[in-house]
Order: structure tokens, then C-alpha cells, then sequence
């Protein structure tokens, strides 16, 4: 008979997964963990779950071995059009706006299904917006589906489902988008699954907003039966990284269960009826809109939308960097006289930044710019908030400048590669990687980039040399040294997700 997994050792297990997965398994979910820990010992060459356990806490996991332990403890079980309330409510309410909005503005549209298991969330998603615009192939629409567990992810590229996965949808459903390719297999139309870029992430390790990875700038982000299994600590830190990957008055969308105090503290509550979303506004974070309990086509609060009170700033004091930003940002005095180096100011600005207070940011580095019109890291760091804030053709031009006063920065070619690309033009973000090789042949995200960027436009050769270009760079690498232009990435962590990916 197997033996158990003792209480005190279930504790530390628990908090292990948390730190390392970011899953959480309260008491009442101690017999099903016991239960699947068990498991992965009679599969390694431990004798028993307790010392599988040990075994975990005392070795460096490779990445094949979280993979296991991802495939075991988490859960892929979803369908089409689940949760139809959510889904009435995108057709319905949220995108019609949104869509109306962004026709005279780009016509573009970024939406992040997180956690997205083996895709029918995210294929949905594509779904539905092929029923609300007709011209979509005039659209720059991106959708990112991401997942910890690379056998989901597998599966979701390949977009075969069986009966099971169509269970709450007509008929008329599975054979329009769908093609029947054997006994109970149904393959996703091309021109649907080409709209979705699928790539692994961990929620509680990796970084986001970030241009890296495409996680910035977000008008919609779905994260459905996903924080169930995190702690609220966990739920926490996740909602504030979710509240400044999203644009300004951008949904967060949860599960019913997944409703919960912390979400209402970060974000303006919005009702449609009986179901609850989550709305970034940083001027109204705690207040309730409800609309009537009759359904109606368009959220009358979006057609003539209220002038945004000024948003909060960053206070500018010469002698610290404030860590809590509260007040309005003073003026910086005039430039005869500056007595503090003007470093300390950008200094300012970037934490405004990295706390995701982007609107402070900016206008610290405005008038950094005003002060001295060639200060290349103040114009690096402002493209960076014009493209965390979804203006990207403002950030393009942003970089272009940049590029006039130093051509030969690698990091501004990359910059706008990484632009190009969200903007949709991967032509010339291919180029413009390939011009930050040139300058310098080991900038390791540029050949990532690449390799991403080579895989959408399924050139599976192309991607799979640069990714092995990557690799090779890696591994001069220590694995704890923060990349080049990565917003804090360690090559470990690169390498994990280049070999997660290929």
C-alpha cells in the first residue's frame, strides 16, 4: 500500500508549488494531491511519495521535470462557448464598443487568453470576432493563448477536438469553423487558427507587461478557472501584473468562482446583468457600474465617453526616489535651474514605470525630453510607455527618433522590431531584427524574436534555426544573468521557454 504523504510534509509540498508553479492546495485538497504526488513517484526512482518529496525539495528542476509535474497537478478541461454568460456579454457589450472605437483608430485589437489549456477558449475568442467584423482581414488582431502545461499547448496548435469539446454548441458551429478529419476528429479551419499565437508562460514566474513577449498593451484579458488553484497572495500579485499589461479602460475576465475582494480593490467592478468583469481605471478603481437587469445591445456609458480625470503622478523629489506613488508629480524646475543631475529624474521616471504607473512616467520623461531633446534613455523609456499604453504608432515614431541620433544601438533596431510586429508588419520587424544581429550577432532576443516571429508566419525551418541560435548563446551564459533589453528575463528562464516551445 502506498504510504502517505504526512501532514507537515504536505504543508511544505504546498507552499513549494506555490513558490515554484504558483498553484495552490488548500487542506480540503490535501487527499488529491497526496494522490497525484503519489503517482509521480511510482514513476521516478523514488521508493515511496515522501521521498519523491524530499527528492523535489532538495534538486534544481529541469525543465522536463516541471513539465511533469504541471501535467499532473493541473487541470485542461474546458469546451467551446464556456461560460456562455461571459460570452453573450464580449458579443454583446464589450466588443461592439470596442470594435466601433478602433475603426477610425488602426483597426486593431490585442486580447490574452492566460491559461488557455488545449485552446477552445482562445479559438472561440476568434471565433466571435469573425461574426462582429466583416472586414477583419483589414484588422491587425492579436491573440495570445498561454499555458504552463506543453502538452495543452501541443495540442491547442494542432486544433483537432473531439465531440466532447463541442457538447454546449450547435451543430451549425462545429461544421462551419470545423473540418472533420477521421472518426470524432474535427480539425479548426486554418484561417481561424492562424489567428492565434499560442506560447508558454508561467503566471507566477515569468514577466509581464512586456514587449518581449507580447503581454503589453492589452485590451482584453481572459483568465477563467485559472486563479482557483493560486493563493491570495499569488491572486494578488497577478492582478496588479494583469491591471498594467491592459490599456486603459481594458477587461479582465474572470470565472463566476473566481470573483473575489482582491480583483475589486484593483479594479473598477463592471455588471452586465448577472455577470461581473473587471475594468483598468485607475481613477475609479473601487467604483460599481451596473447596467438594468433587460438586456441591450450597447453599454450606453461607452458612447459618449466622460473626459478621464488627470491620472495619478509620481512626485519628483530631489532627495529619493519615492516607492509609493501618491501625490501629483511636481514640475521639474526650469533648466537653468537644475541643481540635481538630470539621471535622478529619469531615475524617477523608470520607477514609475516598473511599478506600472506609466502616466507618471511619461510625464516626467516629457519633460526630461523638453529639457534636453537628444536624451536617448528618456525617449527609449517614453516608447516603451507609448507601447504599454497601446499607442504604438506614437512609439514607432518614438523609436524612429531614437534611431536618428544613434543608427548603430542594436537595442533601438530591437525595440522596433518588437513594435513593427505588435503594429503587424512582420516584414519589417524581421528586418529590423536582422539589422540588430548585424550590430551585434549575440543579442539573444533578437534571434528569439525571430524565431517567434518566423513560427507565425510558419517558416517552422527559419524558427528552429534561430531558436537554436539562441541557445547557443545561452549557454555562455550563467543562467542567472538578466538579458539585454528583457525587462528582467534570466537566460535560464530564456532557455526554459525557447526548449518549452521548439
Amino acid at each position: 500500500m502506498p504510504t502517505p504523504i504526512p501532514e507537515p510534509l504536505l504543508a511544505q509540498l504546498c507552499q513549494f508549488l506555490e513558490n515554484k508553479m504558483g498553484l495552490a492546495f488548500p487542506a480540503r485538497r490535501w487527499p488529491e494531491l497526496d494522490r497525484k504526488i503519489t503517482l509521480l513517484a511510482q514513476k521516478s526512482t523514488c521508493k515511496d511519495a515522501p521521498a519523491y518529496c524530499d527528492w523535489l525539495f532538495s534538486n534544481a528542476l529541469s525543465k522536463s521535470q516541471i513539465e511533469e509535474l504541471a501535467r499532473q497537478l493541473t487541470i485542461g478541461e474546458t469546451y467551446f462557448y464556456r461560460d456562455r454568460k461571459s460570452y453573450h456579454v464580449l458579443e454583446q457589450y464589450v466588443l461592439p464598443v470596442i470594435i466601433e472605437s478602433r475603426r477610425n483608430q488602426g483597426k486593431y485589437l490585442r486580447i490574452w487568453s492566460a491559461g488557455c489549456a488545449s485552446g477552445e477558449e482562445p479559438y472561440t475568442i476568434a471565433i466571435i470576432l469573425r461574426q462582429l467584423i466583416p472586414d477583419i482581414a483589414e484588422w491587425n488582431i492579436h491573440i495570445l493563448a498561454t499555458d504552463i502545461n506543453p502538452d495543452f499547448l501541443e495540442k491547442a496548435r494542432k486544433g483537432i477536438y473531439t465531440q466532447w469539446s463541442f457538447r454546449d454548441v450547435p451543430e451549425s458551429f462545429q461544421t462551419k469553423y470545423f473540418e472533420e478529419i477521421g472518426k470524432n476528429k474535427y480539425r479548426i479551419l486554418p484561417g481561424i487558427c492562424d489567428m492565434v499565437h499560442f506560447e508558454y508562460l508561467n503566471l507566477a514566474e515569468d514577466i509581464y507587461p512586456s514587449l518581449t513577449n507580447n503581454t503589453n498593451a492589452m485590451d482584453i484579458i481572459f483568465c477563467r478557472n485559472v486563479m482557483i488553484y493560486f493563493s491570495q497572495n499569488l491572486i494578488g500579485r497577478i492582478a496588479q501584473k494583469f491591471f498594467h499589461s491592459l490599456v486603459e479602460q481594458g477587461y479582465l475576465i474572470v470565472s463566476p468562482v473566481e470573483v473575489s475582494q482582491t480583483l475589486a480593490q484593483t479594479y473598477e467592478t463592471v455588471r452586465f446583468q448577472n455577470v461581473t468583469l473587471y475594468r483598468r481605471n485607475p481613477n475609479a478603481a473601487k467604483n460599481k457600474v451596473a447596467i438594468g437587469k433587460e438586456a441591450r445591445p450597447i453599454y450606453p456609458a461607452f458612447i459618449h465617453p466622460q473626459p478621464l480625470a488627470k491620472p495619478t503622478q509620481v512626485t519628483v523629489i530631489p532627495e529619493a526616489i519615492q516607492p509609493v506613488i501618491s501625490e501629483p508629480a511636481k514640475k521639474i524646475p526650469d533648466r537653468e535651474k537644475l541643481v540635481v543631475p538630470e539621471d535622478k529624474f529619469y531615475q524617477d521616471a523608470l520607477v514609475a514605470y516598473e511599478q506600472g504607473n506609466y502616466h507618471a512616467a511619461e510625464s516626467v520623461l516629457k519633460e526630461i525630453i523638453s529639457a534636453k531633446k537628444h536624451h536617448l534613455p528618456a525617449i527609449i523609456l517614453l516608447t516603451k510607455v507609448n507601447a504599454n499604453l497601446g499607442r504604438l504608432d506614437e512609439a514607432l515614431q518614438l523609436c524612429r527618433e531614437a534611431l536618428e541620433i544613434d543608427k548603430l544601438d542594436p537595442m533601438l533596431h530591437y525595440l522596433q522590431a518588437t513594435i513593427l510586429a505588435e503594429l503587424g508588419d512582420q516584414p519589417a520587424s524581421i528586418a529590423a531584427l536582422k539589422k540588430t544581429i548585424y550590430l551585434d550577432p549575440d543579442f539573444v532576443l533578437a534571434h528569439f524574436y525571430l524565431g517567434n516571429v518566423n513560427l507565425q508566419l510558419r517558416q517552422t525551418s527559419n524558427a528552429r534555426r534561430y531558436f537554436q541560435n539562441a541557445l547557443a548563446i545561452l549557454s555562455k551564459r550563467a543562467p542567472e544573468e538578466i538579458l539585454l533589453a528583457s525587462e528582467g528575463m534570466t537566460a535560464g528562464r530564456l532557455k526554459e521557454i525557447i526548449e518549452t516551445n521548439q
